[in-house]
């Protein structure tokens, strides 16, 4: 449960502080991700119990769930996305850092190289664009506040 009230906290917190924001600010930051992270952890939980008492995890036992989750993590962020603009502009938006993704995924594969056991298959790639996409994402408006500041 830590590391989602930490991830969350530290997500959340960071906007502020990278906007410099006041200390009370970047404090109500942390707590309201940290906050954040125990309703997602409390969600993770409850939705876990409930697809088990469902008797829907042997059904999906025969579902490969890692070739997908790069589709899922794209839909997501094109949702995200979308919430703030329309269905086109999110399309428009999430590609290009999708793209970015795949290009920087070889430096994933790369620094996981040592410790992998199977090599990688396309959906490996994937997952990987798909993971550090996100991670351009949530880094874009913190950017976008530093290049506005010089």
């Amino acid at each position: 449960m830590w590391k989602w009230v930490v991830t969350c906290a530290v997500l959340v917190g960071l906007v502020p502080l990278i906007s410099g924001g006041e200390p009370i600010n970047i404090f109500s930051g942390f707590i309201v991700g940290a906050l954040l992270g125990v309703i997602l952890y409390g969600a993770y939980v409850a939705l876990t119990s409930a697809i088990s008492a469902a008797g829907i995890i042997p059904i999906m036992k025969g579902i490969d769930v890692k070739k997908m989750i790069w589709l899922v993590i794209f839909l997501v962020a094109v949702i995200i996305q979308a919430m703030q603009s329309n269905i086109g502009f999110a399309f428009g938006a999430t590609i290009p850092s999708f793209i970015a993704g795949m290009v920087l995924s070889p430096i994933w594969w790369g620094v996981t190289k040592k410790n992998r056991k199977l090599p990688w298959k396309w959906f490996d790639w994937m997952n990987a664009g798909s993971y550090i996409m996100i991670g351009l994402l949530i880094l874009s408006p913190a950017i976008e506040e530093i290049m506005k500041s010089q």
